[in-house]
């Protein structure tokens, strides 16, 4: 059964977010069936599950894609107080992550972003502010053995402040390089990310 990352919505967003944010998704899940043989996650609804209840139960009949706005059940909670609902409700389920999850909060409808969320360490909370491409990507990485969000190339993000976007994060694992015109090119900026 795939592994599916809890989406909190910490502010009632409007259906043009949650659409842009799936899309985005999409794009992700189309590169990942490109970029691993034989990858079990055939589609979208295999990667993110809206928390739309406090119900426990909730959790593992929770379908799939709200394109409609929804009145959270998680408003202005702070990330102590998610990660605590987390840990207590969500870990126990089969088919979900123990370790990352999902925050849309007031600033996702007006940038696109979101936080990417890294609980494994019981006694510290990891965030960092990425683009709708990135979080699903990065949190699945991480809970399947990659570097966590205080890491590596992760947490000079973390670290800076500066959004992961998915060019930015390219740039930065790329130390900086990029082809241009079928030459090679170097951002000087992001050559030295590492050293932020």
């Amino acid at each position: 059964m795939p592994t599916r990352i809890p989406i909190f919505c910490t502010a009632d967003l409007p259906a043009s977010t949650l659409n842009t944010f799936l899309e985005c998704l999409d794009e992700t899940v189309e590169q990942y069936k490109r970029e691993i043989v034989g990858n079990p996650m055939e589609s979208t609804a295999d990667y993110v599950i809206f928390m739309t209840s406090l119900d426990e139960k909730s959790i593992s009949s929770n379908e799939f894609a709200p394109v409609e706005a929804f009145t959270s059940p998680f408003p202005d909670w702070s990330l102590e107080r998610l990660r605590d609902w987390f840990k207590t409700n969500c870990t126990k389920v089969s088919g979900v992550t123990c370790n990352t999850f999902i925050v849309f909060d007031k600033q996702s409808a007006e940038d696109e972003t979101c936080l990417l969320v890294d609980v494994h360490d019981s006694t510290a909370i990891s965030s960092v502010r990425t683009d709708f491409y990135v979080p699903v990507r990065e949190a699945t990485t991480m809970e399947f053995g990659g570097e966590w969000l205080d890491e590596s190339i992760l947490g000079c993000f973390r670290r800076s402040g500066v959004v992961m976007t998915k060019e930015n994060l390219k740039l930065a694992s790329d130390g900086g390089m990029y082809i241009e015109e079928g030459e090679v090119k170097v951002d000087q900026a992001w050559k030295d990310f590492r050293n932020w």
